[in-house]
């Protein structure tokens, strides 16, 4: 009932917040892909708007500009996740929000939307659901992991292509204050979340 909720300082408690235009600076990628049936890949992804080179090679990388006039009933799982990551690049926001984006993927393919994501985060916020823990060390900067009802987080630098980790072994409303912070402000960040509780 109290508090304010910011992204990328910007305010979406006030009472004159734009929602649609904040809207816009957010990207998403669900786990359920969330395509509209009766639109083909290149309307969903798309949705009316133009489609540059530049797009063309996006959607050559994730290999799916073979299926640009198939529907979503027409592709495998692997495949609508993929439209759907294409759909949340296409349009550049500030921030995409990740729930468990390469799970319907293959390892060639989970590999290609994890540099993409990589790459994307140089000049964007990424923000990552997944229990594949396998792909942390290699892309993440900052983890979240929830085990056995606590809040853990590790922050991984890279120094000459080795790792260095800092581990917190407890999230408290500052740590989480401050860590938020420096997402806003640094762009250059892939922040995954783990979700692995332990009963």
């Amino acid at each position: 009932d109290e508090g304010k909720v910011f992204i990328m300082d910007e305010e979406l408690t006030a009472p004159k917040a734009d929602l649609n235009r904040i809207r816009r600076r957010v990207g998403m990628v669900y786990q359920g892909f969330h395509l509209f049936s009766h639109l083909n890949v290149m309307d969903n992804i798309f949705l009316g708007k133009p489609c540059s080179e530049d797009n063309r090679k996006l959607l050559e990388t994730l290999q799916i500009d073979h299926i640009l006039d198939h529907y979503p009933d027409e592709l495998s799982g692997g495949q609508k996740q993929r439209v759907g990551i294409a759909r949340a690049l296409i349009s550049e926001p500030g921030m995409i929000c990740c729930d468990e984006p390469t799970e319907s993927l293959d390892i060639e393919n989970r590999q290609i939307v994890m540099h993409l994501l990589k790459e994307y985060s140089k000049d964007h916020i990424v923000i990552m659901a997944t229990h594949q823990k396998d792909a942390v060390e290699q892309y993440a900067d900052y983890v979240i992991t929830i085990e056995d009802h606590s809040l853990l987080t590790t922050v991984l630098h890279e120094t000459d292509g080795v790792f260095a980790k800092e581990k917190y072994l407890r999230i408290d409303q500052k740590n989480i204050r401050h860590m938020m912070r420096k997402i806003t402000w640094k762009k250059n960040i892939l922040f995954i979340v783990i979700f692995s509780v332990l009963l």
